[in-house]
């Protein structure tokens, strides 16, 4: 059956909507980057592998389509996401998932404008 990008932004929303604490905010900020990840990979499946490297390629074609600043843009969301699963001794709250949602949102838009996700 498989998944759709669209279901781990599905996912993250029911998260964050149903609980308030800390693994909850990690877990929507991990599912939403996520969501943007396979978006831009299923939206241009002829420039990925899908294997090893894949992130890398979304950065480098971001880079290609919106330039230095989206690519960046998508670095930094990438960077979050790993706060979010791997740097456990940090408080991540809900206001670092309000920016994430925030930044995310802001990337969408210039991704499209660019023509890096429709």
């Amino acid at each position: 059956m498989g998944v759709q990008p669209s279901d781990f932004e599905d996912h993250s929303d029911r998260v964050s909507g149903d609980y308030n604490d800390e693994i909850s905010y990690r877990s929507a900020i991990s599912r939403k980057y996520y969501y943007i990840f396979h978006l831009i990979r299923e939206e241009n499946r002829s420039d990925f592998s899908f294997g090893h490297g894949d992130h890398g390629r979304a950065k480098d074609l971001a880079r290609q389509k919106g330039g230095r600043s989206l690519a960046d843009d998508l670095d930094d969301l990438r960077d979050e996401r790993n706060r979010a699963d791997y740097d456990i001794d940090d408080n991540v709250s809900d206001l670092d998932l309000a920016t994430f949602e925030h930044d995310l949102q802001d990337f969408i838009l210039e991704a499209k404008r660019q023509g890096l996700i429709s």
